[in-house]
């Protein structure tokens, strides 16, 4: 044990540590990619169903209308029915916005897959380090 060998002994051990550590993160991120698999069919299908679903909830004016009987409760029903063709208008509107959510999010995952692919091509990001 000189001083110069318990230094040498000391960066070996730290290379070999790091090595560890990205051989572990190197896996990691393998399994990672392999169990993300987007189906963008699916994707695409759930989505269309969700549209034609909002398609359906659009504000339907009340036709005919009685407008010239003066009941309270005639008037009420009236704004009762066109405040809840809002809400239905407004509920459509909101799924359409949660269409584009979903494609979003699909096209965001397929491009991850992408990115992921070309990793898995390119190898490492970092290079191997070897204390052998």
């Amino acid at each position: 044990g000189s001083i110069r060998s318990l230094g040498t002994d000391c960066s070996l051990r730290t290379v070999y540590i790091a090595e560890s550590v990205f051989q572990k993160a190197d896996m990691r991120r393998k399994e990672m990619a392999d169990r993300i698999n987007i189906d963008q069919g699916r994707v695409e299908e759930k989505a269309g169903q969700i549209r034609g679903a909002a398609a359906y909830l659009v504000n339907v004016p009340l036709t005919p209308q009685d407008n010239k009987t003066t009941l309270p409760a005639n008037e009420k029903g009236r704004e009762a029915y066109g405040r809840s063709q809002e809400r239905i208008a407004a509920l459509g509107s909101l799924l359409d916005q949660e269409v584009k959510n979903i494609r979003g999010l699909g096209a965001a995952f397929a491009q991850f897959d992408e990115m992921m692919g070309q990793l898995r091509g390119n190898g490492n990001r970092y290079p191997v380090l070897s204390a052998k």
